[in-house]
């Protein structure tokens, strides 16, 4: 199996710690989607990373999507239980958001020229990414999630 990233991606880096975490052999392919020659554009319809390419030739691409396809291979990652698995989707869903505001952010501040990126959203997903580490805030970035984890009403 190949996994298809790029370095600074932390999606990437979900994909790469769940297989080793999960002692799955693969091979990682450093590919940049923003080039001409990416072989990841030929891979997934949204030319992006991570992709991952199993043994018989089958594509997943998304973190999340590949996340769950290695859990369901080889279970053990995730809880059982119905309520502590919307936890795990909660914080996924929050992590992730952080991540693109990351990823927005060094696309407009260093990253390559990529015409089709909207900095109107950047900009907003820059303030999401500020606000919700800041210190300074009332509540902790996942504060919102507390209900689901004491089990108390919001």
């Amino acid at each position: 199996m190949k996994l298809f990233i790029a370095t600074p991606s932390p999606f990437a880096r979900k994909a790469r710690v769940t297989l080793l975490e999960k002692q799955i052999p693969h091979e990682i392919v450093i590919d940049n989607p923003w080039q001409p020659a990416s072989q990841v554009k030929g891979l997934n319809p949204l030319a992006k990373i991570p992709t991952l390419v199993l043994d018989d030739g089958r594509v997943i691409h998304d973190s999340k999507v590949i996340f769950e396809y290695l859990e369901l291979e080889r279970p053990g990652h995730l809880p059982q239980d119905k309520h502590e698995k919307i936890i795990h989707r909660l914080v996924e869903v929050v992590a992730d958001g952080i991540c693109d505001a990351v990823v927005m952010t060094f696309l407009k501040t260093s990253g390559p020229r990529v015409p089709e990126v909207n900095f109107g959203l950047v900009d907003k997903q820059t303030r999401f990414g500020r606000e919700s580490t800041s210190s300074s805030k009332k509540y902790c970035l996942l504060g919102h999630l507390r209900h689901w984890v004491s089990g108390s009403p919001k």
